[in-house]
């Protein structure tokens, strides 16, 4: 069994399988994001603050300029 494929093996158990991210969107997305916190436009949601905090996780607002 290759457990790099447990994800099309879940498939027949009932869990949903959740496709897996092209690496190129990806690095755009997350450049994007980048511009978006450098530039100060940034605003996560709620849900993302509370989850990270739950996970023990910090915040920080520094930014350097």
């Amino acid at each position: 069994m290759d457990s790099g494929r447990q994800d099309e093996q879940a498939t027949g158990q009932g869990i949903p399988v959740t496709p897996r991210e092209n690496p190129e969107d990806r690095a755009k997305r997350i450049q994007a994001l980048k511009r978006l916190v450098q530039d100060g436009s940034y605003r996560p949601s709620l849900v993302a603050v509370a989850d990270e905090l739950l996970c023990g996780g910090h915040l920080s607002f520094d930014h350097e300029e």
